[in-house]
């Protein structure tokens, strides 16, 4: 069987030739074949297809050194074929950025050509690019950029549009104004903005979030970029703890944190909706939205969940911001003694919620949601972080009873300590923000 037309062959053991009849079909095109003997058939000396007919019990002495030399002569053919097509495959290899009429990557690729090297050199952020503080005439911008990378993520992951009406403008335009939060962004050498991080570094554990880059540039390391940008803050600082929240449907997001040095702390569902209108409120408390006043309970109520750890500014910071908007959702309850029991400082993610008892979370759930129907009846409703691994109790009163739904699950993560930590068999409620 020797030549450059397709054939089939018909293989013959002559071992077996009074007991078997065994076929082989092969089919090749424009190929060389070599048969080296009635067990074995090399096609373009790389395949070997060895007929399945077993050597007899008397076959000669001589059979298991001459299997050994011809596996040999076979496996130095195929490594051969291998390492062509190999070659091969790599001079057809392009850049993809190249073909898709984008910048190549600046920078040496040095000696080191193997297809790991390239792709991980490949992934190195661009000659030219730098990170910078954001000033007010960035607010749009950043904005638009941090919806379209979460709408193109959520849309890979089949989750909703993280920023449904529109760009966050008045969220950067908040951070802006508050010389305790930091917002970093990343310029491509054309000076487009095409990463941002924020950073709080109001009290004692600074929080990192939102990190958004632009769709374009994925895949280039940016978002590593975006956070040493912000850890030089948190360093000036002289912060030792930083905590985020990741996005469990997102792993990239989550190797890179890992890789970066944080740790797990605890599995949230991040929670939207209002309680179901026809659950009455409960006796013996009341509602009202905080005020300044309000912050001494508020950061004592803290402190009691979290000895040793203090967030009165941004207690402070938040109340103060959401006074004045219509729209805020900064409330407390009190007992019958008039004392703080729950509050929250922002029932909008970016707020987190501290409540004495179980009892007290659900009455300041269900009395937010009265306020909001009230004001807004076509309103998504409230929103906040429940630490599901530390709160099972109360999740069949959330669906079940109360009637939220998840809008997604994410990851507590911390770096360097000490990390505020909710005590064993804790009686009182903690709902993190979309940073800690």
């Amino acid at each position: 069987f020797h030549g450059r037309s397709d054939f089939i062959g018909l293989v013959f053991s002559s071992h077996m030739l009074s007991h078997h009849f065994l076929f082989q079909e092969v089919m090749t095109s424009s190929s060389e074949c070599t048969v080296y003997n009635s067990q074995h058939v090399i096609i373009d000396k790389m395949y070997a297809l060895r007929v399945a007919a077993p050597y007899p019990k008397e076959a000669d002495a001589g059979h298991d050194s001459n299997t050994n030399a011809r596996n040999e002569a076979i496996k130095e053919d195929e490594e051969q074929g291998n390492q062509s097509g190999q070659d091969e495959r790599m001079q057809h290899c392009g850049n993809p950025r190249e073909e898709q009429g984008k910048k190549p990557l600046g920078g040496q690729m040095g000696k080191n050509t193997s297809p790991g090297a390239l792709r991980r050199q490949a992934t190195l952020p661009p000659d030219g690019f730098l990170t910078r503080m954001m000033v007010e005439e960035d607010i749009e911008e950043v904005a638009t950029l941090c919806k379209e990378a979460f709408d193109a993520q959520n849309k890979l992951t089949n989750l909703k549009p993280e920023f449904p009406n529109g760009p966050p403008v008045a969220f950067y335009r908040q951070a802006h104004a508050n010389p305790r939060i930091v917002t970093v962004v990343a310029l491509s050498p054309t000076g487009d903005i095409v990463g941002c991080n924020t950073v709080s570094l109001q009290d004692d554990v600074a929080g990192i979030g939102p990190v958004a880059v632009h769709p374009s540039y994925w895949n280039r390391k940016l978002g590593r970029f975006v956070m040493d940008g912000v850890m030089e803050y948190v360093n000036e600082r002289g912060l030792t703890c930083v905590m985020l929240q990741q996005v469990t449907n997102n792993p990239k997001s989550y190797a890179l944190y890992a890789r970066m040095g944080y740790l797990p702390v605890d599995t949230c569902l991040s929670i939207e909706g209002l309680v179901y209108s026809l659950i009455p409120l409960v006796e013996g408390y009341t509602f009202r939205p905080l005020s300044q006043a309000d912050v001494p309970a508020c950061a004592a109520l803290y402190a009691s969940l979290f000895p040793g750890f203090s967030r009165d500014h941004e207690i402070h910071d938040r109340i103060a911001l959401l006074a004045d908007d219509p729209e805020g959702t900064a409330f407390g309850v009190c007992d019958m003694e008039g004392k703080l029991v729950a509050y929250t400082t922002g029932l909008d993610l970016h707020g987190h919620v501290v409540a004495q008892s179980r009892e007290a979370f659900q009455a300041l759930l269900i009395a937010s949601s009265r306020h909001v129907r009230a004001r807004d009846p076509d309103s998504t409703g409230i929103c906040f972080h429940l630490l599901g691994n530390i709160y099972p109790d109360q999740l069949d009163w959330m669906f079940n009873v109360a009637r939220f739904k998840v809008m997604e699950m994410t990851t507590l993560m911390a770096k360097g300590g000490p990390v505020p930590r909710l005590p064993p068999n804790c009686e009182m409620v903690y709902c993190p923000s979309v940073t800690y």
